[in-house]
């Protein structure tokens, strides 16, 4: 599927080095799917369900907090690095140097806010938020080497988490650890990546440190804040229905949902190395206005890609009740159901997915958060109605029902820019 992928997207247009280099962030991003539903497979045959709805409930509840401490900066970094390659020891110097205060602002309130509302989960919630945080913040380390086309140390230090992530679980497990000792193996797996991260950016691009001006940072949050409200309108868009059938229904609820839903986000295994290639590619194209390129391979993209999904959604819907409980064994069948439905809106997930990341290179954010907001109203306001009434499944058809009509919107007004841009200004 990634060779289909490489060949009908890319065409003559990106080159040989494109193609390996699209393969090797596929490789190593499907290594760090396969590791981590690894993982998901030994925890949901080693604790109790409650316990896994516990885990998911307080991984999401951080989630919303860690992704406030990125502030949109990853994608910043980015773009900016790979437009100005030259002082991207500076960019990451400036951005780590506004994150750190954010990051431990947000620890402070998530927990704080856990203690008031989940009391029960206060211990669980404080040991998610160190390793999610620690996690979020090896983004900015990975951008830097993403926009320097360093794609090989970012696959060095993006599969260091994880790979040693199986091993400290699995000597857990095999001790009889329960939830709490897991949660320890993922704050040292993410402690010792960034360490890693750290050493290679030093000995193979070069020296970086803090820099506090707040000039820099003003510069930083004028420029990232779109990005920064994209990626917390998807994460609504995408988690707010695991938070609401918390609150609403129960953490069985979200264990029965999020084993479903797990399967589901394996599915983007195929769009993440495409944007990790894609991105800057995209973003040096536009920069050099070759819109004819641009719209070459934007189209080939969201062909490919959207045929990719309706091939996978078809699989997985026929042998969903297979797949789950060869997976997460059969306490999770009741998530088959809830897999079929999502595993229909692979095709809009692609398409949505791949569209993002061309409106940041078309410099479309604006546009794009206007859509983003509407289909989270819809989002929630559907939950509201879904989940009393039919609980997982209600969640399950809510997503469906908001990726084609986000992936519709956005299709129309990315395309409707690139027509207009190819036909009027040519390349140059």
């Amino acid at each position: 599927m990634v060779k289909a992928l490489v060949n009908g997207a890319i065409g003559k247009v990106t080159g040989q080095n494109v193609k390996q280099d699209l393969l090797l962030a596929g490789s190593s991003h499907l290594f760090q799917k396969m590791a981590g539903y690894v993982i998901l497979m030994i925890l949901t045959r080693h604790l109790t369900k409650t316990s896994m709805g516990e885990f998911f409930f307080a991984a999401t509840f951080v989630s919303f907090f860690a992704i406030a401490t990125d502030l949109g900066t990853s994608n910043y970094l980015v773009r900016r690095v790979s437009e100005d390659p030259d002082n991207a020891l500076r960019y990451l110097s400036e951005v780590i140097s506004l994150r750190i205060p954010f990051i431990v602002l947000s620890f402070v309130i998530l927990n704080i806010l856990s203690l008031i509302l989940f009391p029960r989960l206060t211990l669980i919630v404080f040991l998610t938020s160190i390793y999610v945080l620690f996690e979020d913040f090896y983004s900015s380390f990975g951008a830097i080497l993403l926009g320097l086309n360093r794609l090989r140390y970012r696959v060095i230090t993006g599969i260091t988490g994880p790979f040693l992530l199986l091993i400290f679980v699995f000597v857990t497990v095999v001790l009889n650890g329960k939830l709490i000792a897991i949660l320890m193996n993922y704050i040292m797996a993410n402690i010792i990546m960034i360490c890693i991260s750290v050493l290679l950016i030093y000995n193979k691009v070069g020296r970086f440190g803090l820099v506090w001006e707040t000039s820099a940072s003003q510069r930083i949050l004028r420029y990232s804040f779109p990005f920064f409200v994209l990626m917390y309108l998807g994460l609504l868009f995408f988690k707010i229905d695991t938070i609401m059938l918390g609150v609403l229904k129960s953490t069985l609820a979200v264990a029965q949902y999020e084993a479903g839903y797990k399967l589901f986000e394996v599915s983007r295994f195929i769009i993440r190395p495409v944007a990790m290639i894609f991105l800057p590619l995209c973003s040096q194209m536009y920069a050099r206005r070759a819109w004819q390129e641009l719209k070459a391979v934007s189209q080939k993209l969201l062909l490919v890609i959207g045929v990719a999904g309706i091939g996978l959604s078809i699989v997985v819907a026929l042998l969903s009740n297979l797949i789950t409980s060869a997976l997460w064994g059969t306490d999770y069948l009741d998530s088959a159901p809830v897999l079929r439905v999502l595993y229909l809106a692979v095709p809009a997930l692609y398409t949505r997915l791949v569209g993002v990341f061309l409106a940041i290179a078309l410099n479309m954010e604006k546009k794009v958060i206007q859509i983003m907001v509407g289909c989270v109203i819809i989002n929630v306001v559907l939950n509201f109605i879904f989940i009393p009434r039919w609980g997982p499944i209600g969640a399950s058809w809510t997503t469906l029902i908001s990726e084609y009509l986000f992936a519709g919107f956005l299709l129309k007004i990315i395309l409707k820019d690139l027509f207009f841009r190819s036909r009027t200004l040519g390349s140059q």
